[in-house]
């Protein structure tokens, strides 16, 4: 786990600072790990190469199956915090492969993970993300109602750094 969140960290550090040898090598080292894997790999491993093929690639279509992989791990299991990260980050693929319906059933499972934690940082950005899938569905009164939700979330909590795209939202 220690070593999964250090690469992990390691190809965030290479997107925030735009620099594709860190995400490369956290890449690696993540598949490494799930190819060399005796049991099931940690699923957090599977997020990170989602994660990072996601900004190397933007093969939206492997970063789902590898998102799905983690769900199925991480589902029963109490780890509720990654559990709605990954349905989170599976919603947004899910919304650019046009599968919709998908996409708003993986957002409304990460949301209500979310708000069992009672997360409102975390349920601030989903309910954004939500809004977009609305307003992509032309459900506009529903996709105000999500913005709406998105930034009361956002003011609730203690830490939100994209409160900027709920006002946008």
């Amino acid at each position: 786990d220690i070593l999964v969140g250090a690469l992990f960290e390691y190809a965030r550090a290479g997107v925030e600072g735009g620099d594709e040898i860190p995400l490369r090598a956290a890449r690696e080292g993540l598949t490494h790990l799930v190819e060399s894997s005796a049991g099931p790999a940690p699923a957090m491993a599977h997020y990170g190469i989602a994660y990072s093929t996601y900004y190397l690639e933007q093969d939206v279509r492997t970063c789902a199956e590898h998102l799905t992989t983690a769900i199925s791990i991480l589902e029963g299991g109490r780890r509720l915090g990654e559990l709605s990260l990954t349905y989170n980050g599976l919603g947004a693929c899910l919304q650019e492969l046009f599968d919709l319906a998908g996409a708003e059933r993986a957002l409304q499972s990460a949301l209500q993970l979310a708000r069992e934690m009672a997360d409102d940082s975390r349920c601030s950005i989903i309910t954004g993300n939500l809004c977009t899938l609305f307003s992509q569905l032309g459900r506009y009164d529903e996709a105000i109602e999500a913005g709406q939700r998105s930034i009361r979330f956002g003011h609730r909590a203690l830490n939100q750094p994209g409160m900027l795209n709920s006002y946008l939202n």
